[in-house]
């Protein structure tokens, strides 16, 4: 075994430390050679106090919206440059410019035009290549968005099918919950916002979305996934007492439909939980009679930094 004066940590102290789970350790030794632990005659691995100091400025950088990938590009040496402690300045990896937005333009037309072809693998490509060049934040702002409104503009005029947008926000859907369940650890909090969709709505694409922004932005978010009854909603209001809970729809006729069962909820709750109501189906629309109710209602194509800030605001009215 080699020899060292350092302090050594086995896999589960040193992820313990850091918050990076053994598995997505092992994952990044393997894809990036980012990590080269000291090996054991017996083949266990053991990490040094270097290690760890890496692996806590890379945790920095990825909650200041960076990617694994950006990182490890840089280098061990130019990453323990950077200052990612809280409340100092970063020193920052380049912004997407002018040729970076023709470039997720042309990326958004190819994966439109390849999920209208049902061709996998050239959307699993362009999303590589994406990830490979934006950060996180990027991506999902200006490329994923922007292609979920295209498909469900193109099917509701009917030059899209159903199995096209499902092909696309299914690749989507699964690419976030890597990302949530690799690269964030839910802020500890004790009334989290509550993340779900209305019953009937399939898609958590949007639900994804969100809580990967509240969690960068340092609000608890708690996804409950797709097609929620509402009454298992009022059950997890109760077991999870949130200050806020997030309803995405895409369709306008499922709100109508549910709309009552919904009023009937927030009405129960009211001054102990926030209910905002957004997603396609409130885009450029008025819905006096839920907001007459105390619900409040997101535009579809309202900001995702917007919203951040008013569900902090929103955290302390209830």
């Amino acid at each position: 075994m080699h020899q060292t004066s350092e302090k050594l940590y086995k896999i589960k102290s040193i992820a313990s430390l850091s918050g990076f789970s053994p598995t997505l350790l092992r994952a990044w030794e393997r894809r990036y050679n980012f990590l080269e632990p000291i090996r054991t005659e017996t083949g266990h691995r053991l990490y040094t106090q270097h290690d760890l100091n890496l692996l806590l400025r890379v945790k920095g950088l990825l909650r200041q919206g960076h990617t694994i990938g950006e990182l490890v590009a840089l280098g061990k040496e130019r990453l323990m440059t950077l200052d990612a402690g809280p409340g100092t300045v970063v020193v920052q990896l380049p912004a997407p410019g002018v040729g970076a937005a023709n470039s997720l333009e042309r990326l958004t037309h190819e994966v439109v035009q390849a999920s209208l072809r049902l061709d996998e693998n050239t959307i699993v490509q362009r999303l590589d290549q994406a990830w490979s060049t934006f950060s996180t934040e990027v991506v999902i702002q200006e490329l994923l968005i922007p292609c979920a409104r295209q498909i469900g503009d193109l099917w509701a005029r009917g030059k899209a099918s159903v199995a096209a947008e499902h092909l696309m926000v299914a690749l989507f859907s699964r690419r976030l919950h890597r990302i949530l369940e690799l690269e964030l650890r839910p802020t500890q909090g004790l009334h989290p916002a509550l993340v779900t969709c209305l019953p009937d709505e399939l898609h958590e694409f949007g639900c994804l979305v969100l809580c990967y922004f509240l969690n960068r932005r340092g609000l608890t978010g708690v996804n409950l996934g797709a097609s929620l009854p509402l009454e298992d909603l009022e059950l997890a209001i109760r077991q999870l007492e949130p200050r806020c809970v997030l309803l995405s729809v895409g369709r306008e006729a499922l709100l109508q439909v549910h709309q009552a069962g919904l009023v009937q909820v927030a009405r129960r709750w009211r001054g102990k939980t926030n209910f905002l109501v957004g997603g396609r189906a409130t885009a450029g629309r008025s819905f006096h009679e839920l907001e007459a109710e105390g619900l409040h209602i997101w535009p579809g194509d309202g900001s995702l930094d917007a919203l951040s800030q008013h569900l902090h605001e929103l955290q302390w009215r209830a």
